[in-house]
This record gives C-alpha cells, structure tokens and sequence, in this order.
C-alpha cells in the first residue's frame, strides 16, 4: 500500500548493454512505517524495479523487489541504498556462480551425511587451483582437461609440490587445507607418471615476488651455567652408531618439549596416549606384532599413525601440523610410539 502510488523514482540507474540486454533500476525508499514494523534496527524500506529490454528480441520485462534496510535516510540515500542491494552480487557470483556454472551444483543429488560439504569443497578446491595455474577461464580450462585427463594428474602434482614448500614458510593452521594435502599427497603416490612433457620442479631457484615481513614474537635468549647439553659421537666414520634409549610414552612430552622447543602440556600427552590406545586395538596391528620384528613393525605402525593422525586433526591442530611437517619431529614421536605399542601388544600375547 505504501509504494501503490509511488511517483517519481528517488532515483534512477541505467545500466550499458551487458549480456544482450538493457537494464534499468529505480528505487523508491521510506521511512513511514519504520513504527509498524515488527523488525528490529530497522531504518527505512525501500522498492525495487528492474525493466530489462533484450536487444536482439526488442522484448521487455519488469520485477519488483521489496526490502528492508537498517541504514536510516540520513545514513544512506537511495543511491547508497541501491548500491548496497546490487553489491550481494559480488558475493554471489565468485562464491556460487562460478561453481554452480561449471558443475551444475544447484541440482546436485548429494544429500547425506558430509556429502555436501565435501563435494563443495572439493570443487572450490578445484577452482581454487586453475585460477592460480592459468590466465584462461575455469570454464574452458574444465573443457580442455577433459580433453587430456593427463593433464589432470599435472595440476594434482603441481598443487602438492607447492603447498609443501609453503608450508615451511607460512605458518598454516587451516585442519581443511592439511586434510586436502594430505588427501593429494596419498593420492599422487597412485597416478600414473608422466614419461615424457613438461614437469614441475620447485627445487630450484624460485622468483619472490611478494615478500612481508611481520614480527610474531619478542624475547630474550640466555645461557645456563648450569646445564649443558651432551652431544653425540660422530656416528659416520665407523665409530659405531649411538643407541636411542628407550623412553616411556609418560616421558615423551618432556623429551620432545626439550629437544624440538615445543611447548606441549599434559592435554597433548594425552592426545599421544589415546593414539596409542587406539592402535593396539588395530586387528591388522595385532597381526603385524605377531610375524614382524621391531624394525618392520615400526614400518606398519607408522602407516597407521598417519591414519589416526588424519582422523584427530581436530582434537589437536598444533601436534598434527608440526607431526606433518616436521620430519625429524615425525620420525621421532613415531619411533616411540610405535615402541610403546609393540611392548604392550607383546606383553598382551601369551
């Protein structure tokens, strides 16, 4: 009732001929039933209308719009007003358009469980990678991979390859992002290799083109008088290699904190401790303890371990970034793990 007999548009925007059409939008805005609306914060509705005229077809077709909007008119004008209304679209189209163009996600038949996100997920990740890879649009670089499913396993590899050299440079705490390279990383292992064409090497020299510098952290560093680190013999010139003593699993929270300086407490300590009681009770873990010694058991533990480390990424992002991506870190806590794991299940076999 209140925009029946509007009048003169408050304002009136024509748009170029985008898309084969024509675009014009005019809008109305009041304050007057600011007092009968039962909305919180509200500071004035307006009305839209869109006439759009094809130019090959010469046909013509308006929508209305109603809206409400916090801004009062003192605040925001209906020029603003219409602004603010036209730019969701700039969160609709890089966020669903560009998906739903290319996958036709809008009828997607994936309803249960996580099926959903993960498949959402998956395609962004997929845009994510051709428009870091390529100047050509994601429409057409779909279409020529389809073409040549080889190149497919290239984009995976080179995705892999980069993101590990990241993640020694940039501090990652994304759990979704170290789950898709974790995913990648096991699936790079399976793909057939390239014999001949191009390949991506990230070893050599790199081109820094961007470049911050941000301080995370101030402190002093001092030296004890009173403690001194031994240090091992030289375990490569035949003198003998030096025995790794065996450490309980209560103790490895302490030993690792002191030789990585990390900082883990007792909450991680027992992130360890359910690991371990979650591999003993491994039927496959229970088999391999039975025919392999430490040194081969070790081997299928820590297959497992990555397993349950993918799996409890969340219960713990710090260790599961630092068990990633720090090797000697990983074949440390592994080793002593998987020592722990071999006593208990020796000493639970008659």
């Amino acid at each position: 009732m209140l925009f029946r007999d509007r009048g003169p548009a408050h304002f009136t925007q024509a748009s170029a001929c985008e898309h084969g059409r024509i675009e014009t939008r005019r809008i109305w805005c009041s304050s007057a039933l600011n007092k009968h609306l039962d909305f919180p914060h509200v500071g004035q509705v307006f009305l839209i209308e869109r006439r759009r005229t094809d130019k090959n077809t010469g046909g013509s077709s308006a929508k209305i719009a109603y809206g409400i909007t916090r801004p009062t008119p003192e605040q925001a004008s209906p020029e603003q007003v219409l602004q603010i209304n036209r730019g969701h679209w700039c969160i609709e189209n890089p966020c669903h358009d560009t998906p739903d163009w290319n996958y036709d996600e809008d009828r997607g038949r994936i309803r249960t469980g996580f099926g959903p996100e993960n498949i959402s997920r998956l395609r962004r990740f997929a845009i994510g990678v051709i428009k870091s890879s390529t100047q050509d649009g994601v429409a057409q670089t779909i279409r020529r991979l389809c073409r040549s499913p080889r190149l497919v396993f290239d984009y995976l590899r080179m995705t892999l390859n980069l993101y590990g050299f990241l993640s020694q440079i940039i501090p990652y705490q994304d759990s979704y992002l170290e789950r898709l390279y974790v995913f990648v990383r096991q699936l790079a292992a399976k793909l057939p290799r390239r014999k001949s064409g191009p390949a991506y090497q990230f070893d050599d020299d790199v081109r820094l083109e961007y470049y911050r510098l941000q301080k995370i952290s101030e402190g002093s560093i001092g030296l004890s008088k009173e403690y001194a680190r031994s240090l091992d013999g030289s375990t490569k010139v035949g003198s003998g290699l030096v025995a790794r003593e065996a450490v309980p699993l209560s103790r490895l929270l302490d030993l690792v904190n002191e030789r990585f300086g990390t900082d883990f407490n007792q909450a991680d300590q027992l992130f360890f401790d359910q690991m371990v009681e979650a591999a003993v009770l491994d039927e496959g873990l229970k088999q391999a303890v039975a025919v392999n010694p430490g040194d081969n058991f070790e081997l299928v533990f820590k297959n497992l371990l990555n397993a349950l480390f993918v799996e409890r990424i969340d219960q713990n992002e710090d260790i599961y970034v630092r068990f990633m991506n720090d090797v000697p870190f990983q074949k440390t806590v592994t080793g002593w793990m998987a020592a722990e794991a071999y006593r208990r299940l020796r000493g639970k076999s008659p």
